[in-house]
């Protein structure tokens, strides 16, 4: 169990939403995604990515080799999902990051205003 959540974790610190906000670029329909060529350098990247879009994301393993994560900014919330890329389609949508005063759903990642005003600007300039 220890190994598992070891591997979650690492995957969380390595891809988490701040981190992946530096590897978006604009796709063909104007969605800002995660550019998965530029983000999965190292040898074990893609597995660890792939943890991170099951875990946070809603993942269907069956899109795996064809999905990226998206962004979007919702009011002050920051919004994420799976992007099917052969179809170009919104596979899930659900609230990602919020600001220490927001309230809502669990597993959530929790940034300073500074920080989601950053990503914001790094979504909307995609």
């Amino acid at each position: 169990m220890a190994l598992i959540t070891n591997t979650r974790i690492e995957a969380a610190k390595k891809f988490n939403p701040k981190n992946l906000c530096g590897y978006l670029t604009k796709g063909e329909d104007g969605v800002a995604i995660v550019d998965r060529a530029k983000l999965l350098q190292a040898k074990d990247d893609e597995r660890l990515f792939v943890i991170v879009m099951n875990a946070d994301y809603r993942l269907n393993y069956s899109d795996c080799d064809c999905s990226t994560v998206y962004f979007e900014v919702e009011d002050e919330r920051i919004i994420g999902g799976i992007y099917n890329l052969q179809t170009r389609t919104k596979k899930t949508k659900q609230q990602i990051a919020i600001s220490p005063e927001g309230v809502g759903v669990t597993r959530q990642y929790v940034y300073s205003q500074s920080a989601l005003d950053e990503m914001r600007k790094a979504i909307l300039n995609a």
